[in-house]
């Protein structure tokens, strides 16, 4: 619980000098009385209403055009809307960017080209699928790492609001808490991030259990929705 608190009040910060619109502070982002639980049904007909601030396009069109304006409600409406759009999948299929960052990774030394590479692999699987949380945090470790500045806090920030989008939906602690993510790999990708090591699914009745390794936090796992997913799309 420590680290999801700790992240949050991370996310918060504002980055490279850009102004936040957070909807709360850390500690009441974290109780019960103010868990953000996507509402799907919403969510799809303010999306799909061409006539809305939310509709699809036009808020997607901003977020892959880097658009740091983006306010936390419209990235809640792209992470959560994106699963009535075409191309969609709970699961992303292996591409050919996945086997090119796999084969950097296994030189084990990574060069400046590498790591280029690699933003470069990055930025290409993400036009597929533009939430991925995995390949969100390598482009901006990636950058970070080779020097680029500016990539990586564009995709710091996006880490960061992505990240802020599924905390403050639970505390994953319990099944009735969980966290409510869009695809499978996003829930490993947080998993990590929070600075926890997964160890194993358990799939329950209405949710998924990740168990994960010993950590100083003595939190043995952490809770999933997926659930409300798969009822309202298509995948």
């Amino acid at each position: 619980m420590y680290k999801i608190l700790l992240l949050l009040s991370v996310v918060l910060l504002p980055a490279a000098g850009k102004a936040q619109e957070p909807p709360t502070t850390p500690i009441q982002a974290a109780t019960p009385e103010r868990y953000m639980v996507p509402d799907y049904a919403s969510i799809k007909q303010m999306t799909e209403d061409k006539n809305s601030l939310f509709y699809y396009p036009n808020i997607l069109a901003k977020y892959k055009n880097n658009d740091t304006t983006l306010s936390f409600r419209e990235y809640r409406m792209l992470y959560y809307g994106y699963v009535f759009q075409n191309g969609y999948s709970r699961i992303p299929e292996l591409t050919a960017e996945d086997d090119s960052i796999a084969a950097i990774f296994e030189k084990g030394m990574l060069s400046q080209e590498d790591l280029q590479n690699m933003v470069r692999f990055g930025k290409t699987y993400l036009e597929k699928y533009p939430f991925d949380l995995r390949r969100l945090n390598l482009v901006y470790v990636a950058a970070s790492e080779c020097g680029d500045e500016v990539t990586a806090n564009t995709y710091l920030h996006k880490v960061r609001m992505l990240a802020l989008t599924i905390l403050t939906t639970g505390n994953g602690l319990k099944e009735d808490t969980p966290f409510y993510v869009i695809s499978e790999t996003d829930e490993n990708a947080l998993i990590n991030i929070l600075g926890y090591k997964p160890n194993g699914i358990q799939a329950l009745t209405t949710t998924r259990y990740l168990t994960l390794e010993d950590n100083s936090d003595n939190v043995p796992g952490l809770y999933f929705d997926l659930k409300n997913v798969t009822a309202y799309s298509n995948n």
